[in-house]
C-alpha cells in the first residue's frame, strides 16, 4: 500500500466540494492516500456539510478506507483507501444535499475497480443549485459514460427539492469494459433529433406553473421545440424545474433552470433557455458541465482524447489540477476562462 500522502489544500482553485469529491475518487482508483486541509475554504460555510460528509463516508464504505475528520464542519480529513468492494449500497444525506455529487464520488471506482455489479441508492436532493439535475444526470452524464463504454444506468425514483430533500436516486454500475477515448470537434446533429422543454412541478404547486414554463420556452425557441409537464404531487418539498433537452447531438445535452420563492415561471424557463442558447451558438459539441465531468473517466481511458467545449469553467481548471496530483498523464486545457476552448488528454 502506498505510504506517501497526497496533500490537498481546499483554498486553491475553485475552493469548493469538487476538490474533495474528485480527490476521493482518485484516491480510491490509484490507492494513494490523501489528506485534506482548508476544506471548502472559499465557501460561506467552510468545512464538510451534509453532502460532503456523505461523499467521504460513501467513498470509505466502498473500499473500507481508514478515515479521520469525517464530521460536519471539519476542514481536515485524512483518507487511506483499501480495495474496492462491489455491492448494494444505500446512502442517506439527511438534507436536500445533491445526490448527484455523492454519486460522482463513487461511480468510477465501482466501474473500473469493482469485481461485479453494484447498485447505489442515495436519498437527498435531486434538483439543487450548483449541482447536476436529475435529468442531466440520467440523460447527458450517463449518455457520455455509455458512449465511452461504461455500463451505467441512472434513474430518479422520486424528486427531492430544497429544503426537505427526500428524493431518491438509483444507479446500476457494471464493471468489465475498458473505457474508450472521446473525440468531439464539431456539433454533429442526428436526423431524428429534437429539442424539448420538460417542466417538473413538485408538491402541491399548480400545474399551470409548468405550463407557463413550457409556453415561455417554446415562445423563445420556436416551433421546433416541444414541451411537456410532469407532476410529482407527493414530493416532500414544493419545487419547479425547467429543462431544455437537446437530443440533436450524438449525446443529448440538458440545460437547467431552478425555481425559487418569488421567482416567476418565465424566469425559470429563461434560465434554462439562456444556458442552452449560449452553448448552442458556439457550435461546440460539449457543454461546460460535461467538459469537466468527462476529464476524470477519460484519464483512465485507453487512448488520447480531444474535445471542444462552449465555455472553460473554473471547475474544469480545478479538475485538471487535481487529476495531475494523482495521475501522470497529460491533460491540457486551451482557451480563456468563460470562453470556448479545447481539452486535450494524451495517450
Amino acid at each position: 500500500m502506498a505510504t506517501n500522502w497526497i496533500d490537498i489544500d481546499g483554498s486553491e482553485g475553485e475552493g469548493g466540494g469538487q476538490m474533495l469529491r474528485s480527490s476521493l475518487a482518485l484516491s480510491v482508483l490509484t490507492g494513494k492516500p490523501v489528506r485534506f486541509n482548508n476544506i471548502r475554504a472559499k465557501r460561506s460555510k467552510p468545512g464538510l456539510q451534509a453532502q460532503h460528509l456523505a461523499s467521504v463516508q460513501a467513498a470509505a464504505m466502498i473500499c473500507q478506507a481508514q478515515v479521520t475528520g469525517d464530521q460536519i464542519g471539519s476542514q481536515q480529513v485524512s483518507f487511506r483507501p483499501g480495495p474496492v468492494q462491489s455491492g448494494d449500497y444505500f446512502f442517506k444525506i439527511g438534507t436536500a444535499g445533491a445526490t448527484a455529487l455523492v454519486l460522482h464520488t463513487l461511480y468510477l471506482p465501482l466501474l473500473l475497480k469493482g469485481q461485479g455489479p453494484s447498485s447505489v441508492r442515495i436519498e437527498g436532493g435531486t434538483h439543487a443549485l450548483a449541482a447536476p439535475s436529475g435529468e442531466y444526470l440520467s440523460t447527458t452524464w450517463t449518455g457520455y459514460l455509455q458512449a465511452l463504454g461504461g455500463q451505467i444506468e441512472v434513474k430518479i425514483n422520486k424528486p427531492g427539492f430544497f429544503p426537505k430533500g427526500g428524493g431518491l436516486l438509483q444507479a446500476k454500475i457494471t464493471p468489465g469494459r475498458t473505457l474508450s477515448p472521446w473525440i468531439a470537434t464539431d456539433l454533429l446533429e442526428t436526423s431524428q433529433g429534437r429539442v424539448e422543454c420538460l417542466a417538473i412541478v413538485g408538491g402541491k404547486l399548480p400545474i399551470s406553473i409548468g405550463e407557463r414554463i413550457v409556453k415561455q420556452s417554446i415562445d423563445r425557441l420556436g416551433s421546433g421545440c416541444t414541451g411537456r409537464v410532469v407532476e410529482f404531487p407527493h414530493a416532500k418539498s414544493t419545487g419547479v424545474v425547467a429543462s431544455i433537452m437537446d437530443y440533436r447531438g450524438s449525446v443529448p445535452s440538458v440545460f437547467y433552470g431552478l425555481g425559487a420563492r418569488g421567482k416567476p415561471s418565465e424566469a425559470v424557463a429563461d434560465e434554462a433557455v439562456d444556458a442552452y442558447l449560449a452553448h448552442r451558438e458556439t457550435g461546440c459539441p460539449v457543454d461546460p458541465h460535461a467538459a469537466d465531468q468527462l476529464l476524470l473517466p477519460l484519464v483512465f481511458a485507453v487512448g488520447a482524447s480531444f474535445y471542444r467545449t462552449s465555455a472553460i469553467t473554473q471547475h474544469l481548471l480545478t479538475q485538471r489540477d487535481i487529476i495531475k496530483r494523482f495521475v501522470s498523464r497529460g491533460v491540457e486545457v486551451v482557451g480563456e476562462l468563460g470562453q470556448p476552448g479545447e481539452v486535450k488528454i494524451s495517450s
